[in-house]
């Protein structure tokens, strides 16, 4: 599914999407579409593709602090002034985990970055499965950069809680559910001591 386009980056693992409002796609996408520990696609212009991790949103409103009067109501402006542009949009930051070249699931970050307005798509549960089964069989092999993100920020380490999760879903039995649910254990009790220190 379309999410929106890549507006800017703050680094090379780090990409911000303006996510798609009504009225700009056909199906434009819903909030669980973009939630938080969602794996998307980012094309390159070449044969691999960046793979992120949706790891936070940002809610924009410009308009929100003019607090001068109006001449004209919101539904007033597609008539009056159709050329007005709503600036108020969802932004999701995107984490660069991984990478897909032709069948091959790659658990690193890409040389090559994705290019502005460039369009962002949600990987299908059977995109995701996919990703996590390599050549070296079942891996989560980006786990240490989410860790070591998550020292500064605990949105990263709540994203590996839901990264772990929809995992858990995914793999839910066999060895894979056991190392899953080890690991959800751990991360679970490491977050909670963290928040209390």
């Amino acid at each position: 599914m379309l999410l929106g386009k890549v507006m800017s980056s703050d680094s090379h693992l780090q990409y911000r999407c303006r996510v798609y409002a009504p009225g700009e796609v056909d199906h434009p996408p819903r909030p669980t579409d973009y939630a938080l520990g969602t794996f998307v696609r980012l094309p390159t212009g070449t044969d691999t593709d960046m793979v992120g991790v949706i790891c936070d949103t940002i809610l924009q409103n410009p308009a929100f602090a003019a607090y001068g009067p109006r001449l004209s109501t919101a539904e007033e402006n597609s008539v009056f002034s159709p050329d007005y542009v709503d600036e108020a949009c969802t932004v999701v930051t995107i984490v660069a985990v991984g990478q897909l070249r032709n069948d091959e699931s790659i658990h690193e970050p890409s040389a090559v970055t994705p290019q502005i307005n460039c369009e962002v798509t949600a990987l299908t549960p059977e995109e995701v499965r996919a990703f996590h089964l390599t050549r070296q069989g079942f891996r989560i092999g980006y786990l240490p950069l989410l860790l070591s993100l998550g020292r500064s920020s605990p949105l990263y380490a709540e994203t590996v809680l839901r990264v772990i999760a929809l995992l858990r879903t995914l793999f839910p039995d066999g060895p894979e559910s056991t190392r899953l649910r080890l690991l959800a254990q751990s991360m679970s009790w490491q977050t909670r001591v963290q928040r209390m220190g």
